[in-house]
């Protein structure tokens, strides 16, 4: 269990060095790839969150002293404004093409009003 944990706390050195990089990213024509990437690290955030509790559990049955693994929490709530800037940048993106380009009759005036105000909510969160 010592070695999973070894290598648990590389992996963690990995996805924080990866969640800091995203503060460069600055490029809109790139939103597409940017949000398969945040996809990506969501992914691995919530496999690593899982794990983590898993060796929690793990110690705990064998009378072990629990690792301290704050620094995963600290990783996703630094996270989130990135992954909820892309994430609603790419959603707005593809909106925006379906309501401009897509056909008339297959708007929907709730759809767009909703997808609106949720992207517009999102980044005024993200812009605080």
């Amino acid at each position: 269990m010592e070695l999973e944990q070894e290598e648990f706390e590389e992996t963690l050195d990995s996805l924080a060095l990866t969640v800091e990089g995203f503060s460069t990213y600055d490029d809109l024509t790139k939103y597409m790839d940017i949000a398969e990437n945040v996809e990506s690290v969501n992914e691995r955030l919530k496999q690593c969150v899982e794990q983590s509790r898993q060796f929690g559990q793990s110690e705990f049955l064998v009378g072990k002293e629990q690792k301290d693994y704050s620094r995963l929490a600290i990783m996703q709530k630094d996270f989130l404004p990135f992954s909820n800037l892309w994430l609603t940048t790419r959603t707005w993106h593809l909106r925006h093409e379906a309501w401009t380009q897509g056909p008339w009759e297959e708007l929907s005036a709730e759809e767009l009003d909703e997808t609106f105000d949720q992207c517009n909510k999102t980044i005024n969160q993200v812009a605080r």
